[in-house]
Protein backbone atom coordinates (compact mmCIF):
# COMPACT_ATOMS: atom_id res chain seq x y z
CA UNK A 1 0.00 0.00 0.00
CA UNK A 2 2.35 2.61 0.74
CA UNK A 3 5.04 1.23 -1.66
CA UNK A 4 2.65 2.07 -4.31
CA UNK A 5 2.11 5.63 -2.98
CA UNK A 6 5.37 6.39 -3.13
CA UNK A 7 5.94 5.00 -6.60
CA UNK A 8 2.72 7.31 -7.88
CA UNK A 9 4.58 10.14 -6.02
CA UNK A 10 7.87 9.72 -7.63
CA UNK A 11 6.05 9.15 -10.89
CA UNK A 12 4.38 12.26 -10.83
CA UNK A 13 8.15 14.20 -10.63
CA UNK A 14 10.50 11.60 -12.13
CA UNK A 15 9.13 9.92 -14.84
CA UNK A 16 10.92 6.86 -15.53
CA UNK A 17 12.73 6.71 -12.45
CA UNK A 18 12.44 2.65 -12.70
CA UNK A 19 11.83 2.47 -8.55
CA UNK A 20 9.63 -0.55 -7.75
CA UNK A 21 7.55 -0.91 -5.18
CA UNK A 22 9.65 -3.77 -4.02
CA UNK A 23 12.92 -1.08 -4.05
CA UNK A 24 11.03 0.63 -1.28
CA UNK A 25 9.65 -2.08 0.90
CA UNK A 26 13.80 -2.25 3.08
CA UNK A 27 13.43 1.14 3.93
CA UNK A 28 9.84 1.25 5.23
CA UNK A 29 10.29 -1.50 7.97
CA UNK A 30 10.22 1.56 10.80
CA UNK A 31 9.86 5.13 11.37
CA UNK A 32 5.69 5.01 11.49
CA UNK A 33 3.56 5.09 14.58
CA UNK A 34 1.65 2.40 14.33
CA UNK A 35 5.54 0.78 15.11
CA UNK A 36 5.14 1.95 18.44
CA UNK A 37 1.95 1.49 19.92
CA UNK A 38 3.21 2.22 23.11
CA UNK A 39 3.72 5.40 22.64
CA UNK A 40 1.21 8.45 22.32
CA UNK A 41 0.33 9.82 19.31
CA UNK A 42 -2.49 12.64 19.88
CA UNK A 43 -0.15 15.03 18.24
CA UNK A 44 -0.66 13.60 14.86
CA UNK A 45 -4.36 15.14 14.73
CA UNK A 46 -3.35 16.99 11.51
CA UNK A 47 -2.72 16.37 8.26
CA UNK A 48 0.81 18.41 8.75
CA UNK A 49 1.61 16.77 11.38
CA UNK A 50 0.72 13.56 10.30
CA UNK A 51 3.24 13.74 7.06
CA UNK A 52 5.91 15.51 9.48
CA UNK A 53 6.01 12.78 11.36
CA UNK A 54 5.52 9.93 8.41
CA UNK A 55 8.55 11.90 5.81
CA UNK A 56 11.39 10.74 7.67
CA UNK A 57 10.48 7.03 6.96
CA UNK A 58 9.20 7.91 3.38
CA UNK A 59 12.58 9.50 2.67
CA UNK A 60 14.76 7.31 4.05
CA UNK A 61 12.60 4.51 1.81
CA UNK A 62 13.31 6.41 -1.54
CA UNK A 63 17.22 6.72 -0.35
CA UNK A 64 17.52 3.11 0.03
CA UNK A 65 15.55 2.32 -2.99
CA UNK A 66 18.09 4.24 -4.79
CA UNK A 67 16.09 6.81 -6.29
CA UNK A 68 17.30 9.83 -4.64
CA UNK A 69 21.02 10.65 -3.42
CA UNK A 70 19.42 13.05 -0.91
CA UNK A 71 16.04 14.08 -0.59
CA UNK A 72 13.58 16.10 -1.50
CA UNK A 73 13.99 15.52 -5.35
CA UNK A 74 13.02 18.97 -7.32
CA UNK A 75 9.69 19.92 -7.20
CA UNK A 76 8.18 17.19 -4.99
CA UNK A 77 5.76 17.87 -2.45
CA UNK A 78 4.47 15.49 -0.04
CA UNK A 79 0.25 16.04 -0.27
CA UNK A 80 -2.19 14.11 0.90
CA UNK A 81 -3.69 14.04 -2.44
CA UNK A 82 -0.76 12.38 -4.69
CA UNK A 83 -0.52 9.81 -1.52
CA UNK A 84 -3.89 9.23 -1.42
CA UNK A 85 -4.39 8.50 -4.74
CA UNK A 86 -1.27 6.18 -4.60
CA UNK A 87 -2.75 4.39 -1.93
CA UNK A 88 -5.98 3.80 -4.22
CA UNK A 89 -4.19 1.72 -6.49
Amino acid sequence: MWRGALVTALEEVTPGHGVTAAMLRPGLVGGFPWHSPDLEHSHLSNADAWWGELSPALQRAYIHAGALPSWPPAGFVMSTSSMAEGLMR
